[in-house]
């Protein structure tokens, strides 16, 4: 039902009634979105990515429409797909705030790396000033996980100017790059919290993505942080060496 034109055709018949009574003509077809959040959970097949593209392009779709094929489009894994990525690039810079956090995210979601350049700029706050869509540019690159992006997401996650949730998303998204010089900034990062005694939210962050990267190069640090008195940052600090030792640190992990 994502694809199937017939949806349109409702939509059409709808929008002509609407007209003819003096409404707004946009397309009101709602019924579509309850499929996309059906599917949402889903890994949805490449051939649905540029009927999705399609949709949000057109902008004749009510915002929530296009939207939610935003949504649908970042369930679609789209190497080897011919997409053009003309109006998804429109839509980073659009005016409305929703249209732009949801194609920050879906571009990052469907493995969109053309589009990286324009998400770093995003994430940094120099195309960008809503927190909100900075938070979701930086989940996006988080999402594609491209390790051309390591300088990019450690400057800001090394940032104190930045909000700190956006440093926390960045600090996500190092653990997922995982490579020695993205753990080697969590670990240093981790460190300078851990001794400041400050940030304990960024903190549990940072232990997570170290989780996450599975790098030993983390594990002194994660031990140390085993001896705090805070119960959740001993259990995640146990949680993570788990995730790269495989050893339980006084948990049974089976």
């Amino acid at each position: 039902r994502l694809v199937d034109d017939t949806e349109y055709i409702v939509a059409l018949e709808d929008a002509g009634n609407r007209k003819n009574l003096g409404l707004n003509d946009r397309r009101r077809n709602w019924s579509w979105r309850v499929f996309v959040i059906a599917a949402k959970k889903l890994d949805l097949p490449a051939f649905v990515a540029p009927k999705m593209a399609e949709r949000a392009a057109d902008k004749w779709e009510s915002n929530p429409v296009r939207n939610a094929a935003m949504v649908a489009l970042g369930r679609c894994k789209t190497a080897g797909v011919a997409l053009d990525t003309s109006d998804l690039k429109e839509r980073l810079t659009d005016p409305d705030v929703d249209i732009r956090k949801a194609t920050a995210l879906a571009v990052g979601e469907a493995g969109i790396s053309e589009l990286i350049p324009e998400l770093v700029q995003m994430m940094k706050g120099e195309t960008e000033n809503n927190k909100d869509v900075r938070r979701l540019a930086t989940q996006g690159l988080g999402e594609l996980a491209d390790p051309s992006t390591t300088d990019a997401l450690i400057e800001v996650m090394n940032n104190d100017d930045n909000h700190v949730e956006i440093r926390r998303d960045a600090s996500r998204a190092l653990g997922k790059i995982a490579s020695d010089k993205a753990v080697t900034a969590l670990v240093e990062k981790l460190r300078a919290l851990h001794e400041a005694q400050i940030t304990r939210g960024f903190r549990l962050d940072v232990i997570r993505a170290l989780g996450d990267a599975k790098n030993t190069n983390a594990v002194a640090l994660l031990e140390m942080l085993l001896e705090d008195q805070d119960a959740d940052i001993h259990f995640l600090a146990a949680a993570a060496l788990f995730e790269i030792t495989g050893e339980g640190y006084g948990y049974n992990r089976l």
